[in-house]
């Protein structure tokens, strides 16, 4: 899986969506062989989600190295021969009583000296309690979204999955984008459920969603189709073929326009149009109701530059501003913040470029070190469009103020 990168912009290491996913799964623990410096780089999602337990100032963290010694630094250090240790330390991880899966990667530099961690890993599985999987590295092409998905579809060829009779109306939702446990993520996956049970649907479940491996592989046994989101296709693709659930592709549902689409995309397989008009058109009449006046008053004409180093939410959040009738361009999110000058209007960004606290800024996806919820407050479906219309309201009004 190949994504194009915006000109001039520093993407996300692949490492960093590794760790999304691997905080979004308790019980799996996430073995990297590699530098000492990979563990400072899991800081960033410990700096995203308060909840994250990849790094334990007591316990074990769930990101393991398989060597803490700063020698591993030198290339020397990197390319002695090092599979017995290296399959020691998987072996180990995976009798931990808390483990419930090892996932296996490294980084680029192991990948050049061809180290075979995908073979110890298979090695290791053949007599682990748990899954040992292994995850191949994308360090030097790929980047965060592709770490993420990764990782996804790493699962979805690992796990036991047992194909069945199933019923078609029981719907899994596979590519959710779960990059925090915080409220907010939380809110968003209740919203997808709420949406599948509006349209007619039974809720299976949710990858990934804060759900540990049983539950995952649970969901996937009950669901008689599978809903491919854009962050992770190919592992929807892998879920149906493995299971023998029915496939169906969906958009982000961000927004009133997309939130639609992706209710009508799963209603039309399962016969169940006739409901899912009913819901949408109720669900957009309110939503519309409720937010009319803000628009119209305060973001109508306000330019709006959506700024992410997520192309798939940065695009679903421009087309809701189109929506909206508000001007609003895309752009790749820079490493550095904003000069100081950049245009008046309403930037939504990830809330790296957002540190000098420009009251125009609505911080959203990842990662995201200045905007902690403490209430449920969701961005997907038509719960999720009250919420940043209700933000960036707060935003417009701050900058004038």
């Amino acid at each position: 899986m190949t994504r194009r990168r915006a000109a001039g912009a520093e993407p996300l290491p692949f490492l960093a969506g590794a760790y999304v996913a691997t905080a979004a799964v308790p019980g799996v623990f996430l073995v990297v062989d590699g530098p000492y410096c990979i563990r400072t780089k899991a800081d960033v999602q410990y700096a995203h989600d308060l909840g994250c337990d990849l790094l334990r100032p007591v316990g074990r963290s769930r990101v393991v190295l398989t060597d803490t010694s700063r020698d591993v630094e030198e290339v020397t250090g990197l390319a002695l021969d090092r599979v017995a240790h290296v399959e020691r330390v998987l072996a180990t991880v995976a009798r931990w009583p808390e483990a419930s899966a090892v996932v296996a990667t490294s980084i680029d530099f192991h990948e050049v000296t061809g180290f075979p961690l995908g073979r110890v890993a298979a090695r290791v599985a053949a007599s682990s309690p748990v899954p040992v999987l292994h995850l191949p590295s994308r360090s030097l092409g790929g980047d965060w979204l592709e770490g993420y998905a990764g990782f996804c579809e790493c699962l979805a060829g690992g796990l036991d999955l047992p194909a069945g009779p199933r019923r078609r109306e029981a719907v899994l939702v596979v590519g959710h984008l779960m990059d925090r446990g915080e409220p907010d993520q939380v809110a968003n996956v209740a919203e997808l459920e709420r949406l599948l049970n509006g349209l007619g649907a039974e809720a299976a479940g949710v990858w990934l969603s804060g759900s540990p491996i049983d539950g995952l592989a649970e969901a996937a046994a009950r669901a008689g189709t599978v809903v491919a989101l854009p962050y992770a296709r190919e592992t929807a693709a892998t879920v149906a073929r493995r299971t023998g659930a029915a496939l169906v592709e969906a958009p982000l549902p961000v927004g009133l326009s997309a939130s639609e689409a992706f209710v009508r995309a799963i209603a039309e397989p399962l016969g169940t149009q006739a409901r899912a008009t009913a819901f949408v058109e109720d669900e957009v009449g309110r939503a519309i109701r409720d937010t009319e006046r803000h628009v119209a008053r305060f973001l109508a004409s306000r330019p709006v530059r959506v700024e992410l180093p997520d192309p798939v939410l940065a695009s679903a959040l421009v087309r809701l501003c189109e929506d909206m009738g508000i001007a609003a361009s895309a752009e790749a999110a820079a490493s550095a913040p904003r000069p100081d000058d950049a245009p008046a209007g309403l930037v939504l960004s990830n809330g790296l470029s957002a540190s000098r606290g420009d009251p125009g800024y609505v911080p959203v996806g990842y990662p995201n070190y200045l905007d902690h919820p403490v209430l449920p407050r969701p961005m997907l479906g038509f719960a999720g469009y009250r919420c940043l219309v209700g933000r960036m309201c707060e935003a417009a009004l701050r900058t004038e103020a």
